[in-house]
């Protein structure tokens, strides 16, 4: 049943609903558990085990509950991802590192605590727990990464420890039942779309040490009365956009985009210059199509083309509902072949720096 060579486990040839693994186990190869639906409960405390691989749990969407060892220490990239069915999980004291992607999409998982040991919550860590309502931090615990808990759409309660220092872009965006925030001393900025899209957030407490509200930091969240801010912290123009506040300017442009790198339709499409879906597309431009001669001669037709297309139909809804249908299409092949959906900065923005 159990395939252990050296101490690691390379496969698995059971039909079990409840796997517990024998104690010489110090290792499992990456994704072995995939073609297991049967599994529900999956044990590893006996075992010596000290590093979860890259997918080692990786789409293992029946398995609900996974014990973990003493031993263990670092939970690797995406060691969880799409554990669909995942609702209860222990963190042991022992862990000390939890890669990027490690829990994303574990859309049944409810309640976690972070142990003392983690200093660094990685990118998309918790990107798309769906039901994610509670999540317990630690004091030592020093940077919150990007998109960590975006589309976490059920927090409610987070305690943000004194001892945090970094906060990074869109770190809580699209947690729209999150209510309150206190934000400690020793962050100084609120980067871009760290709330964006926190439509039930009402309080935010920030400290006197605050230097500087990032564009889109509070953008559409649409129960925010009012912020308090330092008189010395800089607030972008942007930092409210769509949040019917009163710290919300009134101008012009609502989407504040660059002038040389307009992404005229799908900005109009996806109703802001800073979305996923953008940030795929832009990457496109300038690592695909900007290498070639007809790719360069695409470009150039779009830019003088699409503006007209927008002043004619761009606010009409038949246009938008064709253009996103596409548009989604095109961003989901684009990422299947490896073009992220991350932040990303234009080349003629880095150049002109």
């Amino acid at each position: 049943m159990f395939d252990i060579v050296d101490g690691i486990l390379v496969n698995y040839t059971g039909n079990l609903e409840v796997v517990e693994l024998p104690e010489n186990v110090v290792e499992i190869k990456p994704l072995i558990f995939r073609s297991h639906p049967e599994i529900r409960l999956l044990d590893l405390s006996k075992t010596k085990v000290k590093n979860l691989l890259t997918k080692t749990f990786f789409e293992c969407k029946n398995i609900y509950e996974i014990k973990l060892p003493n031993t263990l220490e670092v939970i690797g990239y995406q060691a969880f991802s799409n554990c669909q069915s995942l609702e209860e999980l222990v963190i042991p004291e022992s862990v000390t590192e939890i890669m990027p992607g490690a829990f994303e999409e574990c859309c049944n998982l409810t309640t976690l605590r972070i142990p003392a040991n983690i200093h660094v919550i990685e990118m998309n860590v918790f990107k798309n727990c769906s039901k994610l309502e509670h999540i317990y931090l630690s004091d030592g615990l020093t940077k919150i990464g990007e998109s960590a808990f975006e589309n976490c759409i059920r927090l409610i309660e987070i305690n943000l420890p004194s001892t945090l220092r970094t906060l990074d872009m869109f770190a809580f965006r699209n947690c729209r039942e999150l209510p309150a925030i206190v934000i400690p001393k020793n962050i100084k900025v609120i980067p871009r779309g760290c709330f964006y899209s926190c439509v039930r957030l009402q309080t935010v407490i920030l400290h006197d040490n605050i230097e500087k509200l990032d564009d889109w930091s509070f953008r559409e969240c649409k129960m925010l009365d009012k912020v308090n801010t330092p008189d010395a912290c800089k607030i972008s123009p942007c930092a409210f956009l769509d949040s019917k506040t009163v710290n919300e300017p009134i101008y012009k442009d609502k989407f504040a985009i660059p002038k040389k790198q307009k992404c005229y339709i799908a900005t109009c499409v996806y109703n802001s210059y800073e979305t996923k879906e953008l940030y795929v597309l832009r990457r496109y431009r300038d690592k695909h199509l900007r290498r070639s001669v007809f790719g360069r001669l695409f470009i150039r037709f779009y830019y003088f083309n699409a503006p007209i297309v927008i002043k004619l139909f761009g606010k009409r809804k038949w246009f938008n509902k064709i253009m996103r249908k596409y548009l989604d299409k095109k961003v989901k092949k684009l990422i299947n072949k490896g073009y992220l959906d991350t932040y990303y900065e234009d080349i003629e923005t880095i150049k002109e720096k």
